[in-house]
């Protein structure tokens, strides 16, 4: 697995951003502010990074429970992720999705990257979760 890689901590005003270049290392990239109902900035940044990093696979944190129930947070989630496969497989034909439960993501993410703001450190985590078991 050596194309890049994108993680995404999707959250409803915070995005945090992460990359694996070489589906081996993890850095952080960026935390996209952002606020409802302007998901666009969200997808163009997003579409942005893709472009720019050449990404072939984008891992997306999805709010679920530890045993991997649905949350508060799941259906609100699942709008936001839908606008954004959308939109990037219209532009990126051949991008592939994803899916990660972030459960624990931002304490596991806080541990690992406690340099990193609490949205980048997540999605490291989540980049890193896919990675150990797609290796």
């Amino acid at each position: 697995m050596s194309s890049p890689l994108l993680g995404l901590d999707i959250g409803t005003r915070r995005t945090g951003v992460a990359l694996s270049p070489n589906g081996v290392d993890v850095q952080d990239l960026t935390t996209i502010t952002w606020e409802p109902p302007h998901t666009h900035k969200l997808i163009a940044s997003i579409a942005s990074l893709v472009q720019e990093h050449e990404v072939a696979t984008v891992v997306l944190g999805v709010p679920l429970t530890a045993e991997g129930g649905d949350t508060s947070q799941s259906q609100r989630h699942a709008r936001i992720q839908e606008l954004l496969v959308r939109e990037l497989t219209s532009n990126f034909p051949s991008l592939t999705f994803v899916e990660v439960n972030e459960f624990s993501s931002t304490i596991d993410g806080k541990a690992a990257f406690p340099h990193l703001d609490r949205d980048a450190a997540a999605a490291c985590a989540i980049l890193s979760t896919y990675l150990e078991h797609h290796a």
